[in-house]
C-alpha cells in the first residue's frame, strides 16, 4: 500500500488545479499556495479532465475556423518566429470537444480536495527550497524559477486581452476564429461559455480605445532547441508550459507528471 505523502502546489492557475486533481486520485489532500486563483482569458479551454470530473462537468463542441494566411498569423503575432513553427492556426475549420475551465475550477476550489494557503507575493527559490527542508516530500511550482526567469527572460511577451460578459445565459455556440489578416491588431477573437475575448497582438495600441481595459497574459514566444527549466532539485518539480519552458505542453498534461512522481 502506498504511504500518503506530503505534497505542496505553489500556484493558483490551471496547472496547479490538474495537480490537485492528480492528488485526488492519489489519496493526497495537498496545500496549496497560491496569490490568486487565476485562469488565462481568451480562447482556453480544458482538453481533458479525470472521470470523476467528466461525471459533473459535461463537455462542449467548439467551432474553431480561420481567416487570412497561417504565414500571416505567425508573422503578426510572433514578429520574427522561428522557420519551423507552424502554430495552431487552422486551415479548415474543425469541431473539438472542450471543458469550461470556470466550470471545473469552481467544482475544485470549492472542494475539501486541498488545503489553501494565500500568499501576499509569489514565493521565492529561497521559499521552494524551504518548503521542500521544512515539511514536504514534493513541491510543485507553476511558475519558472527566479533563475530561470532571469536567464529566459527574451522568451517571455505579454498579450493584452479584451473580455466581455456576454448578458445572455452563456447558452450561445461556442466559437474561436484566429485572424490571419497582418494589417489587422486582433490576433483571435473567441466566443466561450457567454464570454467574448478579442486578443490583440503584443504592441497593440488598440485598446486604449476600448472598454474595458485589457487583461494581460504572458507568454512563451515560439522558439528553437529546448531549454533546461532550471528544477531546484528532484523533489522541487516545475509542473505547466510556463514553468518548463515547453510551449506545446497542454494543461491537462499536468495530471500525468504529477501522477508519475507521486508513484515513484
Amino acid at each position: 500500500m502506498r504511504s500518503v505523502k506530503k505534497i505542496a502546489i505553489v500556484g493558483g492557475g490551471p496547472s496547479a488545479l490538474f495537480a490537485i486533481m492528480a492528488c485526488a486520485d492519489c489519496g493526497i489532500i495537498p496545500d496549496v499556495f497560491y496569490r490568486e486563483l487565476r485562469l488565462q482569458p481568451g480562447a482556453f479551454w480544458f482538453h481533458w479532465v479525470p472521470d470523476w470530473i467528466d461525471s459533473v462537468v459535461s463537455s462542449s463542441s467548439i467551432r474553431i475556423g480561420s481567416v487570412g494566411t497561417r504565414r500571416d498569423y505567425i508573422e503578426k503575432q510572433w514578429k520574427n518566429p522561428p522557420e519551423s513553427y507552424t502554430s495552431s492556426f487552422p486551415e479548415n475549420q474543425k469541431l473539438e470537444e472542450g471543458y469550461d475551465p470556470k466550470e471545473v475550477s469552481k467544482l475544485i476550489f470549492e472542494s475539501h480536495l486541498f488545503n489553501r494557503i494565500p500568499l501576499e507575493e509569489n514565493l521565492t527559490d529561497k521559499d521552494l527550497f524551504g518548503l521542500k527542508k521544512r515539511r514536504y516530500d514534493l513541491v510543485f511550482h507553476s511558475f519558472p524559477t527566479s533563475d530561470a526567469r532571469n536567464a529566459y527572460k527574451d522568451l517571455f511577451v505579454r498579450f493584452p486581452t479584451i473580455t466581455t460578459v456576454h448578458p445572455g445565459n452563456g447558452v450561445f455556440s461556442n466559437s474561436v476564429i484566429y485572424n490571419g489578416f497582418r494589417d489587422s491588431e486582433i490576433v483571435r477573437s473567441s466566443f466561450l461559455w457567454g464570454v467574448y475575448h478579442v486578443e490583440l497582438v503584443s504592441d497593440s495600441t488598440r485598446f486604449r480605445e476600448w472598454t474595458p481595459a485589457p487583461v494581460y497574459t504572458v507568454e512563451l514566444i515560439p522558439f528553437e532547441g529546448s531549454v533546461d527549466p532550471l528544477q531546484l532539485s528532484d523533489s522541487i518539480v516545475p509542473i505547466g508550459r510556463m514553468a518548463r519552458f515547453e510551449r506545446p505542453l497542454l494543461s491537462h498534461e499536468t495530471y500525468k507528471l504529477v501522477r508519475d512522481y507521486i508513484e515513484r
